[in-house]
């Protein structure tokens, strides 16, 4: 099962791109709940990784003011979205965990 994880988070990461290009008005909670995840996630195995997904926080937020960010992080579906990955990621095996991060789809450089 544990091989199956790092596949099912790429899969969630293939809708993030087409979300940040979206042109709407308002911050996806499930979206923004599923980056910010992750960026916790990989803050402290993968920092360059973290970086990069921090720029897709950024790009998913703007416009948005800080009121309105506060009212999508305590929304039931961003918490639904940010719990779901925590859940996922808690199971992933130690020595996998740095993958995840290496793996999602934001361009290594």
């Amino acid at each position: 099962m544990n091989r199956k994880l790092p596949t099912w988070l790429a899969c969630a990461w293939l809708a993030v791109p087409l979300l940040v290009l979206a042109n709407t008005p308002s911050v996806d909670p499930r979206a923004l709940g599923i980056v910010e995840s992750i960026v916790n996630f990989c803050g402290r195995l993968d920092p360059a990784s973290a970086v990069k997904l921090r720029e897709q926080v950024k790009q998913l937020a703007q416009g948005a003011s800080e009121q309105q960010l506060t009212e999508v992080r305590n929304s039931n579906e961003y918490r639904e979205a940010y719990d779901s990955v925590v859940d996922v990621v808690a199971k992933v095996d130690e020595h996998n965990a740095k993958r995840v991060c290496s793996e999602t789809p934001v361009e290594h450089k």
